[in-house]
């Protein structure tokens, strides 16, 4: 890392700044909050780069780029981003003089205690969301009500990536599958490192995007496989399943190409933490190993896999891809907030 490095990463973030401001100049529509939102989550980052790029920062450095980070998060309307950000600015209460940490910090504050005020009140406000704190509820009315208020929070809040991915989870329910993959697009732009939903998002491209649009989609996931995590391998290799149901004259090339997915997973270094991964992707495996063959895949192969707790629980018309698709769609990333609310 270079001092290059650094200045190179500061100008691209004052750039996103002010191209943002000349944005929220112009309009206060919600597009244009959002497109404003999204360049300062990348000037934030950034902030983080050219941080990175400086061999040994001071912590009055640190302080400094944890601050300019927390006020893009603050302006870009993203309370959950800025309150973790939070966090780490209190850590340096100790390790600089109190005078210097007041007067970095304190320009914050002001901006950063108002985008909180705003977030407790539009939570309490949200009745339906604080009776059933999950963002699908199986009521029908009460999946409505949710959902408004959810959409109605995206609104004031349109930096939240969080908030995006309730809005996505919503029309999903009620089967929009535009409005859901517009929802989910967005929350990735604001949080394009968040793997979780890059992973969500392949499996409805394959399902629900037009053919030619979600086969460039995977085909792009697949590029990048070797720098991400093994889970979006076995989301890549779930996808071209469903793309080979869509494209059955195709079907065999989509059983390779996720053949190809499922052992890029597997070829990466496995510990405990990620032991469920490697079953499920084993099942994928066994799964795609069987279609090439010619045979028609069982329960079986989930026993083999060690997901027999999965087994035991479905109907005996049910197919093993189903159950693998229903159980690594049922979880809701970074949804601690909603919990906590």
């Amino acid at each position: 890392m270079t001092l290059e490095a650094h200045r190179h990463a500061l100008g691209e973030a004052g750039k996103l700044k002010l191209r943002a401001t000349a944005i929220l100049a112009e309009g206060d529509d919600l597009e244009s909050r959002f497109r404003a939102a999204v360049l300062l989550h990348d000037a934030a980052r950034a902030e983080a780069r050219a941080m990175r790029a400086v061999a040994a920062p001071s912590d009055q450095e640190r302080l400094g780029s944890l601050v300019e980070q927390c006020m893009c998060f603050v302006e870009g309307c993203d309370p959950l981003g800025a309150a973790r950000l939070r966090g780490q600015i209190l850590e340096y209460r100790d390790r600089v003089d109190r005078t210097t940490f007041e007067r970095m910090s304190g320009r914050l504050k002001p901006a950063y205690d108002q985008l909180a005020r705003r977030w407790a009140s539009a939570i309490r406000g949200s009745r339906s969301l604080l009776a059933h704190r999950v963002l699908v509820p199986s009521d029908p009315e009460a999946r409505d009500a949710v959902g408004a208020e959810i959409e109605g929070l995206a609104d004031r809040f349109p930096g939240t990536a969080e908030l995006w991915w309730g809005v996505h989870r919503h029309y999903e329910a009620i089967g929009d599958w535009k409005a859901a993959w517009e929802a989910i697009e967005r929350a990735r732009q604001l949080q394009p490192d968040n793997h979780r939903y890059l992973e969500f998002a392949v499996l409805l491209a394959a399902r629900r995007r037009p053919v030619e649009e979600a086969r460039r989609f995977l085909a792009g996931t697949f590029e990048q496989l070797d720098r991400l995590p093994s889970a979006v391998s076995l989301f890549v290799a779930l996808g071209e399943l469903e793309l080979a149901g869509r494209r059955r004259a195709a079907a065999h090339e989509h059983w390779r190409a996720g053949l190809k997915a499922v052992h890029a997973g597997l070829s990466k270094p496995q510990d405990q933490e990620v032991a469920r991964l490697h079953q499920y992707l084993e099942a994928t495996r066994l799964l795609l190993v069987a279609l090439l063959a010619g045979e028609k895949p069982t329960m079986d192969l989930l026993y083999q896999a060690g997901l027999g707790d999965l087994v035991i629980a479905t109907t005996s018309r049910q197919k093993p891809q189903d159950v693998l698709r229903a159980a690594l769609s049922t979880a809701d990333p970074g949804q601690d907030w909603l919990r906590a609310a």
